[in-house]
């Protein structure tokens, strides 16, 4: 997770509990979310990157490993977020899972800018409504 401002950490964790309710609600399962009071996914680890903790994990129903992170819209440019980014889609093909963003809705198309920038594929951009993220 980037360091970040109080008023941004909030809204990240905010994005984070939304999206977490989202995929317990559509049935993925072993989900370790990077949240206070919750057990965090583990550190990826991929030669030719430095190690870096997704802010979420879990299992669709095909039991292909999901590695979620989410980003504010003060976040998006930043060139730890790209290095995470990079990292996460690359461990998700080389494992045959999907690599997901959660950004707020205000910033998704800053965030489409950013990835086809970066050349880095999403399998799923989700957007939730914060207000003022």
């Amino acid at each position: 997770m980037a360091h970040r401002r109080l008023a941004s950490f909030q809204r990240h964790v905010r994005l984070v509990r939304q999206v977490r309710a989202q995929y317990v609600a559509s049935g993925y399962t072993r989900i370790f979310a990077d949240l206070p009071g919750e057990r965090p996914p583990r550190s990826v680890h991929l030669s030719g990157f430095a190690p870096s903790r997704p802010d979420l994990t879990c299992r669709d129903a095909r039991n292909r490993l999901v590695l979620v992170e989410a980003e504010t819209c003060d976040t998006l440019d930043l060139e730890e977020t790209a290095r995470q980014w990079q990292l996460f889609r690359a461990y998700a093909d080389a494992c045959g899972g999907e690599f997901h963003v959660v950004i707020p809705s205000e910033c998704e198309a800053a965030a489409r800018e950013r990835l086809t920038a970066l050349g880095v594929r999403v399998d799923r951009l989700v957007a939730l409504p914060l207000g003022e993220a």
